[in-house]
């Protein structure tokens, strides 16, 4: 009896510490279930010191392209007295296989250090140590005024260096790139900050209705920029560069408007056409509205230019002011700068599409065309001209379909040319057809 009441005593013993077990894993499972969010955690150290309340903000590219990623940011974490970050609950998504993955950025609001990437690689319910050796950057201050006496705010400030293939994620990624710009206070004065030791081709003033000028370290002036030597501009690490007070002078040519507007050939108006006006050695692009309208506000100079229209989607056929694609036929504007420039409007026609079967024979070659207009998909009329060398013939084209027979060709593979006339609403097109002939 006593033993049966021991083992008895020991099997509830047991059942207990199962249950409290069953009971612990119960009230672990939620936890579990939250830490199945990936941890990014590190320390920001500057001359092996550490960077407090430095900014660190965590990256995910969602692109599919490595060479051409797109990041969206999706957490961002200060640092500490310590210069410890942690980034947490960060929710993991499928990427893709060519996705550059996850990075984290991080910059200073003081400008002590150069803004700087690390890519980093989040697991799942794990802590992920990024840690980060920040460099020592410059930093430019200075003033700037107008000669107009306005608003100096409307101006800025900007460092520029040459491209350089060995920060290939600085040039595409603008949030992985090193402080450039810095903006210019009611007093006129700014700071540059973050500034990553180096030297740089100018320091550039610029902003409406001032063109851009570049600093002279040798004259503590602005002057047109030029590319030379003398412009050029060092900055070390952990220096504090004070530029002389400068003075924006040079005013922008005034902005030219030009505006119109596309439609199809029935008066629809067509959005998204590509508008492209280039001449005397400016080009600029306006894009269509849904009213089919544009407006181009740009710098341009005095001169004769041409317009362009052209549809991305490729329903609509490319043409010139003036009609058609043939450059002989465009009609040029006039500009001159600061004037506004009206009414250059066009109307499109609809790209055609031809299906097209052959037979041959001895000396002879049949082809088959089937034509449809590809904004609506209808058959239109016209005439087709096919030809080889001096053998030629002209047929009607009914309901999108004509037929046309040569004779008289040599043997072997020969190049036929079809030339369809198109329709008052449908472009017109010439195509090479390649043919075997017996």
């Amino acid at each position: 009896m006593t033993s049966s009441v021991k083992r008895s005593g020991a099997a509830a013993a047991a059942a207990a510490v199962a249950a409290i077990a069953l009971l612990t894993g119960g009230l672990a499972s939620p936890a579990a279930a939250a830490t199945s969010k990936a941890t990014v955690k590190g320390v920001v150290t500057l001359d092996g010191k550490p960077v407090s309340f430095a900014r660190v903000q965590l990256y995910r590219d969602m692109g599919g392209d490595a060479d051409d990623p797109e990041y969206a940011r999706v957490k961002t974490a200060n640092t500490d007295s310590k210069g410890r970050y942690t980034i947490s609950g960060v929710s993991l998504v499928k990427l893709s296989e060519e996705s550059a993955g996850y990075a984290i950025v991080v910059s200073d609001r003081s400008g002590n250090i150069v803004r700087t990437h690390r890519f980093v690689r989040p697991e799942a319910g794990k802590v992920v140590t990024r840690n980060v050796w920040a460099q020592r950057a410059g930093i430019i201050t200075g003033k700037v005024s107008r000669s107009d006496g306005g608003d100096p705010r409307a101006l800025e400030v900007t460092i520029a260096t040459e491209e350089q293939e060995a920060t290939r994620d600085n040039y595409f990624v603008p949030e992985f790139a090193t402080a450039e710009d810095a903006t210019v206070k009611a007093d006129g004065t700014f700071t540059l900050g973050g500034v990553a030791p180096r030297t740089y081709n100018a320091l550039i003033v610029r902003g409406a209705p001032y063109a851009s000028q570049c600093y002279s370290p040798s004259t503590n002036a602005l002057a047109d920029c030029d590319d030379s030597v003398a412009q050029r501009i060092s900055v070390g690490a952990g220096e504090r560069r004070q530029i002389a007070p400068l003075t924006a002078n040079k005013m922008l040519p005034p902005a030219t408007t030009v505006t119109g507007q596309v439609t199809d050939t029935s008066g629809k108006a067509l959005k998204g056409i590509n508008v492209s006006i280039s001449g005397s050695g400016a080009s600029e692009v306006g894009v269509t509205r849904s009213s089919g309208r544009f407006t181009v506000r740009e710098v341009l100079p005095s001169g004769s230019y041409q317009v362009r229209y052209d549809d991305p989607d490729g329903v609509w056929a490319s043409q010139y002011l003036g009609g058609g694609p043939d450059k002989s036929v465009r009609q040029p504007i006039a500009i001159v700068s600061g004037d506004p420039v009206r009414s250059v409007d066009t109307r499109l026609k609809s790209i055609s599409n031809a299906k097209i079967a052959t037979k041959t024979g001895q000396g002879t070659a049949k082809v088959a065309f089937r034509i449809t207009r590809k904004a609506s998909g209808s058959s239109p009329s016209g005439t087709l001209k096919l030809s080889y060398g001096d053998v030629s013939k002209t047929v009607t084209v009914t309901k999108g379909r004509a037929t046309v027979t040569l004779t008289g060709l040599r043997k072997g593979v020969r190049k036929l040319v079809a030339d369809y006339s198109g329709t008052g609403s449908t472009a017109g097109f010439s195509k090479t057809v390649r043919v075997t002939v017996k």
